[in-house]
């Protein structure tokens, strides 16, 4: 039987303290409402993914490896094609880790993404009910135009980008792990006009 939801947060290992922070607040404002979480991080000790599984108590936590290396591996690309990307230089990899949902959707209905700089003022469970409205995904439409999001994306210069910060990921999607693939396959033809919010529209 499918979780009916899920939420999805990612950190590098030197900012694992942030997820802990975000369980806190998640467990705080809607706790009960959560199936499972999925942490993905390039190293947390131990240690900190048991003071985290003590955070969500009796709920399931699935830690999963996202490195440079796997992201990397995933692109078909090696250090040396992404060291001077300006995106690699302010942000990191985990800027992609919001598209691994696709790959939970087989065991949840539906999965929210969430930056891991947010901080809930109260439930947010209701966005999981755009999937009884057979929305696909969620996510909140910016001001930011494609053109300047991707500068080497032409075809569509006036459409705006999605905020990617908190995103939502429903089971209706007929071939997630084709999404997925999709999105990889862009950035590994694209190095040069990579931008997490300007790939999801």
């Amino acid at each position: 039987m499918k979780h009916k939801l899920g939420i999805l947060l990612a950190a590098t290992k030197n900012s694992s303290f942030t997820i802990g922070t975000l369980l806190i607040n998640i467990m705080d404002v809607m706790g009960k409402k959560v199936d499972v979480f999925y942490i993905l991080h390039d190293g947390f000790s131990l240690n900190d993914q048991n003071i985290m599984q003590k955070i969500v108590k009796n709920k399931t936590i699935n830690f999963i490896s996202f490195t440079q290396e796997d992201f990397l591996t995933t692109l078909g690309k090696n250090q040396n094609d992404i060291n001077n990307l300006f995106f690699l230089k302010r942000w990191t990899h985990m800027a992609f880790a919001r598209f691994e949902a696709f790959k939970f959707l087989d065991e949840c209905e539906s999965i929210i993404y969430l930056d891991f700089d947010v901080l809930l003022l109260k439930s947010i469970d209701e966005l999981s009910k755009l999937r009884t409205k057979k929305y696909h995904f969620g996510a909140r439409l910016g001001k930011t135009l494609l053109q300047t999001a991707l500068p080497l994306e032409k075809k569509y210069p006036n459409k705006r980008v999605y905020q990617t910060g908190i995103l939502v990921f429903n089971d209706l999607i007929p071939n997630p792990l084709k999404c997925y693939q999709f999105i990889y396959n862009y950035l590994s033809q694209n190095t040069k006009n990579w931008q997490d919010q300007g790939i999801f529209p």
